[in-house]
C-alpha cells in the first residue's frame, strides 16, 4: 500500500513523539525510585519539575526527529538512550549508592570491564520490571512503525517551516533548563526559584530524588567546570608555600615502604545487631596493636576506588571537585605531585602493583604522571590464582615479597592496589563459610557470609607478609587500609544502623575503614582516626622518614577529624581555621591539577 500524503502530518509526528517523551521520564523515574507508586508521588506533588522533566525527554526526542523526521527511529533511539541510562544509574545506585552523573560517561570503558563478573548480580526484581517497562514501550515504536511511518507520506521538504520551528522550540526548551554553565549566573537563579528547583550539588541523591532523573543529570552539567579558587595567583600559592615550611622535616631512617590499600576492606563486625560465627580479620588487629591503627575516612561507599587512591598518593580532596568525579579519569593529564614522585626525590625506588589490567581506572598513564618508575599489572602475574573473577591477594603478597628481595641494594616504595574481594563475592571449594546472624534479607545475609570469608582470608594473606616483614634485617613499614565499604548491599538502604545515621559525624561510619601501620623496627602503639589525605603523611612521620611540607600540613590538619561527603566533621578547629585550611587546601590542588604550577618553582 503506497503511503499517504497528510497535511500537517510532520506536526502529528511531533506530538506522538512527545507523548512517547511522557513515557520515558516515568522509565528513567522507575531507575531513579523504589517503585510505581514513588513515581506516582513524585509527579503528584512537584508538578512543575515533572513538567522540566518532560520538556528535557521532549527536547531529545524531538531533535532526533528533526535529523531523521521518522516518528519510530526517533522514539526508538530515546527509548535505547534512556534504558542504557537507566540501566546505569540502578547499578550505581546498587553498589555505590550513587546516582549517574554526566561525568561518569568517562567511566564507561572501566564500567564495560567489570560487567561480565557481575552479570548475574543484576537481575533483581528492580531491574526486571525496568526492562519489562522498556519492553513494553519498545511495543509502542513498533506500532509507530507499521501504524504511521509506513503509512504516512512525509515530503522531507514540503515543510521547512517544521524544520525551523521544531528546531527553535527544541533549542528554547533546552536552554531554558540550563540558563548558562555559571552557579552565579543572575538568570539562572530566577528560573530555579520560579520553578522550584534545587541544585542539591552536595547530595546527588537528593539531587536525584527531588528533581528527577533527567532534570537531575542536566543542572549536573554546569558542574564539569571547575572554578579557579578566589585569589589564586604565584603570589597566594608562595605565601602558602612559606606557612607550609614550618610542616616540613628531614628524615631519620630510610626504611623500604609498603601500601597495600585492600579491596573492600572493612570491620563488617561493628555493624550493630549482626553477629558473625568468628572475627573476619584477627590477624589484622594483632599487627594493629603493634603500631598505628584506628578508622580512615574514604571519599566513596562501594565503588570508585581510584579517589581513595588519589586522596592517599597525593593528599588532595576530591570533595573539591563536583561530586561525582574521578581524578584519574578526567582531571590528571600531565605531571602532578604524589607520593611516589616526593620518594624518588628521596632516592626511592617507587613501584606500583595492581594485579588487574593496567588500563583500569586509566591507572596505566596516571602512574606515570605520579612519578612511579614501574608498575607491575597483571600481565606480569605469571599463573596466578583467581579467587572467583579477580586474582587473590595470596599472588599479591607474593609479588610484593619478589619486588622487594629484586631490589635489595635500593631504598623502595611499593604502592600496592588489591582486587581479591571485589565484588561477585566468592568463597572457594573447601573454605569454611563465616555464618552470619541478624536482621537481614536473605540476599544480604548470604553476601554478607561470602564476603566476610573473603576477608578473613584476605587477614590471613597479609599475616604471612608481615611474618616475612618482620624477618627482614632492612627497616621495613607496612601500611594497609581498605579503599572503601563493600559494595551491592541493600542493607545501606534498610537495616536500621544505616537507615538512622543522621546527617553529621554519625554518617562517616559509611566511610570509614580500618588501617594499621605497623614496622619493624620500632613499636608504638597508637589508635588514631583521620582522613585519608592525611594517611600518607602520618605514614612518613611515623616511619621518621622525611616529610614533604604539603603532607605534613595535611597530616597536622586532618588528625582527628574525619571527612565525609565532601563535609567537614571537626571537633575541635573553628569555622575560621577549617575555612583557611580549606581554601589553603584547594589553592595547592588547583595549581597542580589545573593551574600554573607555581609551587613547583619555591
Amino acid at each position: 500500500m503506497k503511503p499517504k500524503y497528510i497535511k500537517g502530518a510532520g506536526y502529528i509526528g511531533l506530538l506522538l513523539c512527545s507523548l512517547f517523551s511522557v513515557m520515558l521520564v516515568v522509565l528513567l523515574e522507575l531507575s531513579n525510585r523504589a517503585s510505581f507508586r514513588e513515581i506516582m508521588s513524585f509527579m503528584a506533588s512537584e508538578p512543575r519539575i515533572v513538567a522540566l522533566n518532560i520538556i528535557i525527554a521532549v527536547s531529545l526526542t524531538g531533535f532526533i526527529y528533526i535529523l531523521f523526521r521518522k516518528v519510530w527511529l526517533s522514539s526508538f533511539l530515546a527509548l535505547l538512550l534512556s534504558t542504557l541510562m537507566g540501566f546505569v544509574n540502578m547499578s550505581k545506585f546498587k553498589y555505590q549508592g550513587v546516582p549517574f552523573l554526566p561525568w561518569d560517561i568517562f567511566l564507561i570503558q572501566d564500567a564495560a570491564r567489570v560487567m561480565p563478573a557481575m552479570k548475574n548480580e543484576f537481575l533483581d526484581s528492580k531491574s526486571i520490571a525496568f526492562l519489562g517497562l522498556a519492553a513494553s514501550l519498545l511495543l509502542i515504536v513498533v506500532a509507530f512503525y507499521f501504524f504511521w511511518d509506513k503509512k504516512v507520506n512525509l515530503k522531507y521538504n514540503s515543510n521547512k517551516l517544521l524544520g525551523v520551528v521544531s528546531s527553535i522550540v527544541v533549542i528554547t526548551m533546552f536552554s531554558s533548563v540550563l540558563i548558562g554553565f555559571s552557579s552565579e549566573n543572575k538568570y539562572r537563579a530566577d528560573f530555579f526559584r520560579t520553578n522550584a528547583i534545587t541544585n542539591y550539588f552536595w547530595d546527588q541523591n537528593q539531587n536525584y530524588t527531588y528533581n528527577g532523573f533527567l532534570l537531575g543529570f542536566t543542572i549536573n552539567i554546569s558542574n564539569i567546570i571547575i572554578k579557579k579558587p578566589d585569589g589564586y595567583s604565584k603570589t597566594k600559592i608562595a605565601e602558602i608555600d612559606k606557612e607550609l615550611l614550618a610542616y616540613e622535616k628531614q628524615g631519620e631512617v630510610s626504611p623500604d615502604i609498603v601500601v597495600i590499600m585492600s579491596e573492600s576492606f572493612a570491620d563488617v563486625t561493628k555493624i550493630e545487631g549482626l553477629e558473625f560465627s568468628s572475627d573476619p580479620m584477627p590477624r589484622f588487629r594483632e599487627i594493629g596493636a603493634k603500631g598505628i591503627t584506628g578508622e580512615v575516612y574514604v571519599p566513596v561507599l562501594g565503588g570508585k576506588t581510584a579517589n581513595t587512591e588519589f586522596e592517599f598518593l597525593t593528599g588532595y580532596s576530591v570533595k573539591h571537585l563536583p561530586e561525582g568525579s574521578v581524578p584519574y579519569q578526567q582531571h590528571i593529564k600531565n605531571d602532578i605531585n604524589s607520593l611516589a614522585r616526593y620518594m624518588k626525590e628521596d632516592n626511592y625506588l617507587a613501584t606500583a602493583i595492581h594485579n588487574n589490567i593496567p588500563e583500569f581506572w586509566n591507572r596505566k598513564k596516571v602512574y606515570e604522571y605520579m612519578g612511579f618508575d614501574r608498575f607491575i599489572s597483571v600481565d606480569e602475574f605469571e599463573n596466578p590464582f583467581y579467587f572467583g573473577s579477580w586474582i587473590s591477594d595470596a599472588d599479591m603478597m607474593s609479588k610484593i615479597k619478589h619486588t622487594l628481595e629484586e631490589n635489595e641494594d635500593k631504598n623502595q616504595m611499593i604502592f600496592a592496589v588489591t582486587v581479591q574481594n571485589h565484588a561477585p563475592y566468592y568463597v572457594p571449594g573447601g573454605v569454611e563459610e563465616i555464618k552470619v546472624e541478624g536482621d537481614l534479607s536473605a540476599e544480604d545475609k548470604d553476601m554478607l557470609s561470602r564476603y566476610a570469608t573473603g576477608v578473613k582470608i584476605s587477614d590471613n594473606d597479609l599475616y604471612e607478609l608481615y611474618k616475612y616483614i618482620e624477618k627482614r634485617d632492612k627497616p621495613t613499614i607496612l601500611c594497609y587500609f581498605g579503599d572503601h565499604l563493600p559494595g551491592g548491599f541493600s542493607m545501606y538502604r534498610t537495616y536500621p544502623y544505616y537507615t538512622n545515621m543522621k546527617a553529621g559525624t554519625s554518617r562517616k561510619d559509611m566511610f570509614a575503614t580500618p588501617y594499621i601501620i605497623w614496622s619493624n623496627y620500632k613499636e608504638n602503639p597508637k589508635t588514631m582516626n583521620l582522613g585519608i589525605n592525611a594517611l600518607s603523611g602520618v605514614l612518613l612521620d611515623y616511619a621518621e622518614a622525611t616529610v614533604p611540607k604539603f603532607y605534613g600540613y595535611m597530616a597536622a590538619q586532618y588528625q582527628d577529624q574525619s571527612i565525609s561527603e565532601q563535609t567537614y566533621f571537626d571537633i575541635k578547629s573553628t569555622y575560621e581555621d577549617i575555612q583557611k585550611f580549606r581554601m589553603n587546601e584547594y589553592q595547592i590542588m588547583y595549581d597542580d591539577l589545573f593551574g600554573k604550577k607555581y609551587q613547583n618553582e619555591n
